[in-house]
């Protein structure tokens, strides 16, 4: 057996998404998206990514990365991804070590990993590493097909009596504040999601240059992106004001639709905006064909997650954070 580590180019794109779905396939990606990621990561991030090969065929595939949600200049995300028929030969221990050895340039202070609570043999491998847990996240699923949307026949109508109307982005096309106005109601809304320190602490007040610079880059990312159909981005507005929002990415390839956000203004929290919204996503993705709603909450999100569970969302093992400070100097 001949094992090697390469680094990683665009000829591998369908390996390692090969090797990811093997893996973990209760979270299918594409080569498409993983590019699109690459593409469009923002230049301040720092990110590499090598496979290791054995007698020329991709078994594994590992990156280190920076993440804009939980930003710090010298901390790194690792992630490493083993075929299931070449894990425990060492493969995993061997890029860990490499990967690592990389780091050094940058000068960590602490490396973030991330893993399922029933992947035994991933959980071992970061706490043998000294790796802590940080915080957990609960994805949840939803059986397109199994949802009762008669439960909730009359929630528009309840909204439309106090004066609240639900639309998709498209029809607020006339609109010249739409983009704007979308915009700063999701960073409006983020800052009041619950979440653990290490993700809120990087709720930074930005410059305005910086604010102007994240408009241009939603712009792009968001309602122009591809994935993300602006009659599948829906908004609540009450008169002129917008007060809520909810929008998807879609997984064409395996009729996923990955909620990416929802958000109602503290204000007008608690008359069912909420559920409004996401009823009318399911209903979207149910008339284009789509068969798995996936959405991912903090575990401290509480009224969400309650939200969720109502309408049938399945809660799958938590995804659990881990953070390795290292030593200074």
């Amino acid at each position: 057996m001949s094992m090697a580590i390469h680094p990683f180019g665009p000829i591998h794109y369908e390996a390692i998404t090969r090797v990811m779905n093997r893996a973990v396939p209760r979270n299918p990606v594409t080569a498409a998206r993983i590019k699109d990621w690459d593409i469009h990561r923002p230049g301040h991030l720092k990110a590499e990514r090598w496979v290791t090969d054995i007698d020329g065929v991709v078994v594994a595939v590992g990156d280190y990365s920076q993440s804009s949600d939980m930003y710090h200049p010298q901390k790194f995300q690792v992630s490493i991804t083993v075929d299931p028929d070449y894990q425990h030969r060492g493969i995993g221990s061997a890029l860990y070590d490499f990967l690592t050895a990389q780091l050094e340039q940058h000068e960590p202070i602490a490396y973030q990993a991330r893993a399922y609570a029933d992947q035994e043999d991933t959980l071992r491998f970061l706490q043998t590493r000294d790796f802590v847990e940080d915080f957990r996240m609960w994805e949840s699923e939803l059986d397109v097909s199994s949802f009762q949307a008669e439960a909730y026949g009359d929630v528009d109508e309840r909204l439309q009596a106090r004066g609240f109307e639900i639309v998709p982005l498209t029809d607020l096309a006339d609109d010249p504040r739409r983009d704007r106005l979308v915009f700063e109601l999701e960073r409006e809304t983020m800052q009041d999601i619950p979440s653990p320190e290490s993700v809120t602490s990087t709720r930074e007040q930005l410059k305005p240059e910086e604010v102007e610079e994240r408009m241009a880059r939603y712009v792009e990312r968001v309602i122009n992106h591809p994935d993300r159909p602006l009659d599948a981005y829906f908004v609540a507005r009450h008169g002129n004001e917008y007060v809520g929002l909810t929008y998807f990415e879609l997984d064409r390839e395996h009729l996923r639709a990955d909620i990416l956000m929802t958000g109602v203004k503290r204000d007008y929290r608690g008359l069912g905006i909420g559920t409004a919204l996401k009823v009318r996503g399911v209903l979207w993705a149910r008339e284009h064909g789509y068969k798995t709603i996936v959405t991912g909450n903090d575990t401290v999100n509480r009224p969400i997650l309650a939200i969720n569970d109502r309408m049938g969302f399945v809660r799958q093992p938590e995804m659990i954070f881990f953070e390795k400070r290292l030593p200074a100097g």
